[in-house]
Order: C-alpha cells, then sequence, then structure tokens
C-alpha cells in the first residue's frame, strides 16, 4: 500500500450559514475513516478550529494562509457573499493560477420563495462563477449537498461514482450513509417514486386489516386470494422502488461525470429538469437532441468537408449517454421499451465513437457501461464481445497495473462465469485479484471481492479445498475492512457454510449458518429473505443429518417470514 496521502479542505461560508457550516464539516470529517482505508487522510479547516486573535477571532492573514496551503476550498454561500468569504475565494483562485491547487468547489443554497439574494452575491455569480462551471452547484438541502460534494470529491481524486450505493432508500459511500433519496428533490419531487412510496406507506395496514379477516375466515378464499394479492403489490412496489432508486442515482452520476465538461444546452436543460423531478421532460429534451444528432451524423458521413463538424459530434455522444439513463430513470414506460431503446441508444454512440475519433478515455467508459447494462439484462454474449473492446483498450490507456483494468477484468470474468465457462471465468478473476493485490493492497473490499468471485467459481467445479481457501481469504477482509455486522460479512459466511455443506461437513456448515443468521436477523431483521434463506439453509443440514424436528423447526421459521414477506403464492 502507498503511503497515505493527507487531503487538506478548507470549508468556507458567511456567518448566515454557520450552523449549515458546522453539520457539513462534521459529515466531512465522518469520512475520514473510509478515506483511510483507500490511503487518504481528510484534514478539515474551518472558522471554529483556527486559533483566534485577542478580539476572539482569527485574523484574516490567518485564514488566507491556510488558503493558499489546502487541497480543497469549499465554500457556500445562501442570500449573500460576504467580503471575507469573496477575499478567501480570491486567495483561492489566484493560488490555484499559480500553484494549479486548490480546487475550489462553489455549493449555492437555493432560496425559498419568500426570500431574495443580495447583490453582493449577484455580482459575485455574474462576475466570477461563469469561470469555473465545475463547481457551481445549487442544493436544496444537507443530504444534497453532501451527496454532490462527494460525488464532486470522488470524481476529483479520480475515485469511482459507482461506489456510492442506495439500499433501503438510503445512499452510502463504504459505511457511511450520505443521504436518503427522500430529501433529495431528483427523487423526492419524481411523481412516479412519489407515488410508490406513498403506496407503500398505505399498504402495511391494509395488509394487516387483510390478514386479520383471513384468520377469521380461514374457509373463506376471497380473503385469503385478497391478502395475497395486497402482499404481491407490496414486493412488487418495494422492488420497484429499489430499482428506481438506484436507476435515479445512476443518473445523478451520469450528471456528476459530466461536469466540467464543456455539455450542451440539451444536457443542462435535460438536467435541470432530471434534478426538479421531471424525468419525462428531460427524455424529451434529449429525444430531440438525439433527432438533430442523427442528421448531422448523416451529414458528416456523407460531406469530407464537415470534418471540422466531429467536436460537434463529440457532444451528441454525450448527450446519447445521457440520455440512457434517463430512458432508464422513467418508470412509467415498461421495462422491455425502455431496454430496448438504451440497446439502441448505445449501438448509436459506440458507433460514432468509432467513426468520430472519440477519446479514447471517454471511450473506454462508454464501452464499459454499455457492457454492463447487456450484462444486467441477460444478453451476455454481446456483453462479452463489449468487454474483451473496453479491456484492449482499457490495458493500451492504463496498462496492466491499473484499477480500471483490474475491474474490466472483473467484469469480464462475470460475464463468462455466467455463461458457465468457468475456466476463462477464472482467468480474468485472477487477473484483477493479481492487480487489486498489488495496487489496493490485501485488505480492500475490491480484493475480498476477487477472493468471493475465485470461491464462487471453484465451489461451483467442486473444488471445495480451493473455495474455502478463497471464501475465507474474502471473510477475513470483510471482519476487517467492514465489521463483523456487516451484509457482506454475512455472505462470506453463509458461502463458506455452503461448502461445508457440499462436503457433508454438517457441523462446521452449521457453525456458519449460524454466524450468518446473527447477523441477518441484526442487520437486516427478523422478517427479511435472506434471514430466511439461512433458516432454510440450517433446515437443510439437519435433515442431512436425520434430525428431522430439527430441520422442520427451521424450515418453519423460513416459510414464516416467507409467507408474511412474499405470501403465500410465491
Amino acid at each position: 500500500m502507498a503511503d497515505t496521502r493527507t487531503i487538506k479542505i478548507f470549508l468556507a461560508s458567511s456567518e448566515e450559514l454557520a450552523d449549515e457550516r458546522i453539520k457539513f464539516g462534521d459529515f466531512i470529517r465522518t469520512l475520514d475513516d473510509t478515506y483511510e482505508q483507500r490511503g487518504f487522510r481528510i484534514k478539515l479547516i474551518k472558522w471554529e478550529d483556527l486559533p483566534k486573535g485577542d478580539d476572539g477571532r482569527p485574523t484574516q492573514e490567518t485564514y488566507n494562509e491556510h488558503v493558499r496551503d489546502c487541497d480543497l476550498f469549499v465554500s457556500l454561500f445562501y442570500t449573500k457573499a460576504g467580503e471575507f468569504t469573496l477575499e478567501e475565494y480570491d486567495v483561492a483562485k489566484k493560488t490555484q493560477s499559480e500553484c494549479g491547487k486548490p480546487t475550489i468547489y462553489v455549493f449555492l443554497r437555493e432560496l425559498r420563495k419568500d426570500e431574495q439574494e443580495e447583490k453582493s452575491l449577484t455580482n459575485f455569480k455574474q462576475n466570477v462563477l461563469g469561470i469555473i462551471k465545475h463547481y457551481w452547484t445549487n442544493y436544496k438541502s444537507s443530504d444534497e449537498l453532501q451527496l454532490k460534494f462527494v460525488m464532486d470529491l470522488l470524481k476529483v481524486e479520480n475515485k469511482r461514482l459507482e461506489d456510492l450505493k442506495v439500499e433501503n432508500g438510503i445512499i452510502n459511500w463504504g459505511n457511511i450513509p450520505i443521504a436518503h433519496m427522500a430529501n433529495l428533490s431528483f427523487a423526492a419531487d419524481n411523481k412516479d417514486y412519489q407515488r410508490m412510496s406513498q403506496r407503500l406507506q398505505e399498504l402495511p395496514e391494509e395488509i394487516a386489516d387483510a390478514r386479520q379477516l383471513a384468520d377469521d375466515h380461514p374457509g373463506v378464499s376471497r380473503y385469503q386470494d385478497k391478502l395475497q394479492r395486497l402482499l404481491e403489490e407490496q414486493n412488487a412496489l418495494k422492488k420497484g422502488l429499489s430499482d428506481q432508486q438506484v436507476l435515479l442515482l445512476n443518473t445523478a452520476i451520469r450528471i456528476a461525470q459530466s461536469q466540467g465538461d464543456d455539455i450542451t444546452e440539451s444536457m443542462r436543460l435535460a438536467t435541470e429538469a432530471f434534478e426538479s423531478g421531471d424525468v419525462a421532460k428531460a427524455k424529451e429534451i434529449l429525444d430531440n437532441a438525439e433527432r438533430q444528432g442523427d442528421q448531422m451524423y448523416e451529414d458528416y458521413l456523407h460531406n469530407e468537408s464537415l470534418q471540422q463538424w466531429r467536436q460537434n459530434l463529440h457532444k451528441t455522444i454525450d448527450e446519447l449517454l445521457q440520455q440512457t439513463s434517463m430512458v432508464m430513470a422513467d418508470v412509467s414506460v415498461p421495462i422491455e421499451n425502455r431496454i430496448l431503446k438504451v440497446h439502441n441508444l448505445y449501438k448509436k454512440a459506440d458507433e460514432r465513437a468509432a467513426n468520430t475519433l472519440y477519446d479514447k478515455t471517454k471511450y473506454a467508459k462508454l464501452l464499459f457501461d454499455y457492457a454492463q447494462f447487456l450484462d444486467k439484462y441477460g444478453k451476455y454474449q454481446d456483453a462479452e464481445k463489449i468487454y474483451l473492446r473496453q479491456t484492449a483498450l482499457s490495458e493500451e490507456l492504463y496498462g496492466n497495473d491499473s484499477t480500471d483494468t483490474a475491474t474490466s477484468y472483473n467484469e469480464i470474468g462475470v460475464v463468462y462465469y455466467r455463461q458457465g465457462d468457468y475456466p476463462k471465468a477464472l482467468e480474468y478473476y485472477f487477473k484483477a485479484l493479481e492487480i487489486r493485490e498489488k495496487v489496493l493492497g490485501t485488505e480492500h473490499p475490491d480484493t475480498a471481492q476477487s477472493y468471493n468471485n475465485i470461491g464462487l467459481v471453484y465451489h461451483r467445479q467442486g473444488d471445495y479445498p480451493k473455495a474455502l481457501e478463497n471464501y475465507f481469504k474474502a471473510l477475513a477482509i470483510c471482519e476487517k475492512v467492514l465489521g463483523t455486522e456487516h451484509p457482506d460479512t454475512a455472505t462470506s459466511y453463509n458461502n463458506i457454510g455452503l461448502v461445508y455443506k457440499s462436503q457433508g461437513d454438517y457441523p462446521k456448515a452449521l457453525e456458519y449458518y449460524f454466524k450468518a443468521l446473527e447477523i441477518r436477523e441484526k442487520v437486516l431483521g427478523t422478517e427479511h429473505p435472506d434471514t430466511a434463506t439461512s433458516y432454510n439453509n440450517i433446515g437443510a443440514v439437519y435433515k442431512s443429518q436425520g434430525d428431522y424436528p430439527k430441520a422442520l423447526v427451521f424450515y418453519f421459521k423460513a416459510l414464516e417470514i416467507r409467507e408474511k414477506v412474499l405470501g403465500t403464492e410465491h
């Protein structure tokens, strides 16, 4: 592991945002734990932390010295631009022009309907912010500020924005909760999201009433049928809402990745529509841009004198890629239609990139996203072809010792595994592991993922000793990095239990199944499908041992959860 590097962040704001500055500063400090695991430390400097003069305040020159020394300069504005904050900003800009740092972020809290910004802020926006488009970001809530800051921070530090995950409505990075979807405008103001969320809040009471009627009238089928319909509606809505949360987050990530680029007016308007919750409008804007881009591309292909259009055509590729996210996020359209549309958009973008000397780094990302889309929706042979092209480009760009190349190797290994080509899967999984151990170290979640994937292949091949060897390596990393009460740790315990069960070592299988069960009950709850799976697995071991009474106890527990959560006809 490389030596730890410290990222110095200076946080500035006027006094009207003092409470928010303190809260945001506390949040930034919580990132330090996750960053430390990745070879970085975060040192935050704000007004409250600086030594005070005789008047109880730090001198402005003290501020300015820390601004000059920081890696990231973050300023928050609301209704006005204070004199001292503007001075700090000017120092940051001058230092950046002279030394290449700090990286500058400006976040503007949106005004309420009855509020107006002061002339100082208007002048600041007009005279300065146009120069730093990438870092001028509006936010409505603390959650929006935190999410946008983390996305910008990950991008500037060349980290993967895809490491942001959403689960149960909460966006996390590593072990750190970043934002709740309900507090983000692109979700909270989205009509489909609102509809599903509202219906999910209503259903538990209806299900409880239906269950009571079914219990009181066991011989009346219509009551049981109604309960089943409600449970199926609830499960479908839970999955639908979970899927939409992922799609909305992926769209926000796509937008964040394009920040700093010279985006088109269509992309800007589509972004504004998306962030206001109107995905349909965003999609309509990009549909119109697609038609214009198609015509431009046709003209380009048939007229050599139009080669100067190449740069504009590259922008149409960016529009197509943003459009893929908007199309998938519009859950009012049937999923089959969305998949077909997005597949065609990626084909179009791929062809256009190949024929217009598109930037290779962006092309590698295009192909990676294209292959992941194909893999996710079961088009494995197509995904394999795109991944192989993407992997070759990644090797050309980054060499064989890059985490980007490791990720490419890992993903193509997944495709081979799903197709049952286990030797090929192992070949690429080991390539990914070699890089990850060398670059990230032996105690990193990505390294654990590689060990787990290798274990899966050996288990499927029936090579149980090698499966256990790799599963135990994954478990050791998960316990150390993620903790002993994490779903991924539970999965490692469960996988080890599966191998011992396959070997006929039932005491060991029970030992690890019970460890997985303990975590799942504590973290996921006693009424979760994964908890039911643990009960079912334990029951299967007791059945194999011939201990049928105990097997029935655990099978009935699994059944009880599944009937309650999934219904009687699942």
